[in-house]
């Protein structure tokens, strides 16, 4: 929805709004989720083996990878001295996205994000990688 009103109605009103605002679709979604544990469980286990079999993969070609218990990885990319710029480059013909991370506090330009994706999408990532690093040197 949308409101209009005087600064000092609308001040006061923000203290009722909740702190973060879900649709009813969301909200019903939501609560079928909470209610899949079995699911959730399966998903866990799955994407914390898929991700450690990913950082195993990326640590073998010379990058260095944090530890993380997301869906994602940061790795740092100075070992095989290319930026992550320069990554992100040159994956785009191979239509992949990366998420370079050099405006990040305290990072700088070697540092990007990987998704964890499916085995097989990772797979092809790192095979990417490793023809691009390949041809670097």
């Amino acid at each position: 929805g949308y409101l209009l009103g005087q600064r000092s109605i609308i001040d006061k009103l923000k203290n009722f709004q909740p702190p973060w605002a879900l649709s009813a679709y969301a909200n019903s979604v939501a609560k079928s989720v909470a209610q899949s544990g079995a699911f959730i469980q399966k998903t866990l286990v799955k994407t914390n083996r898929t991700r450690s079999k990913f950082k195993a993969s990326l640590h073998g070609l010379g990058v260095f990878v944090y530890e993380s218990c997301a869906n994602y990885l940061l790795v740092d990319l100075k070992p095989v001295e290319i930026t992550a710029r320069e990554m992100a480059e040159a994956l785009n013909p191979f239509q992949i996205l990366i998420r370079n991370c050099e405006n990040y506090t305290g990072l700088d330009d070697y540092y990007v994000r990987l998704a964890v994706k499916s085995e097989e999408d990772n797979q092809v990532l790192i095979d990417t990688l490793k023809r691009i690093l390949k041809g670097k040197k």
